[in-house]
């Protein structure tokens, strides 16, 4: 059985890892994408151009974490899903399920 003390730290990794995919990685990978275009249009890195270069991994790693995070959610929670009857974190939970999943379609 997991201590509290120890599923508060899975909690606060957790969430850790969801702030730097999603407001970190994210927006950067959005930025190089929109204006690096122009800045650099003919700066290329292992023949690809340098937003690109940029972009790519950043926004891969997103849905990598973003599923890591989620497995450490379901392992604090002894793999269950949480109780409809808490309405708030069962719609933070399905939201998060869709938006990884429309991530990981981004990707591809």
């Amino acid at each position: 059985m997991l201590t509290h003390y120890f599923i508060k730290n899975i909690l606060n990794i957790l969430a850790s890892l969801m702030l730097i995919a999603w407001m970190l990685f994210v927006p950067i990978g959005v930025i190089f994408a929109r204006y690096f275009k122009f800045i650099f249009p003919d700066f290329n890195a292992c023949n690809v151009q340098f937003w690109f270069f940029i972009h790519k991994p950043l926004m891969i790693s997103v849905p990598i974490i973003s599923i890591t995070a989620f497995i450490l959610a379901l392992g604090a929670a002894g793999w269950a899903w949480v109780s409809s009857s808490s309405t708030l974190i069962f719609a933070h939970s399905i939201i998060g399920i869709i938006v990884i999943g429309l991530s990981i379609v981004q990707v591809k």
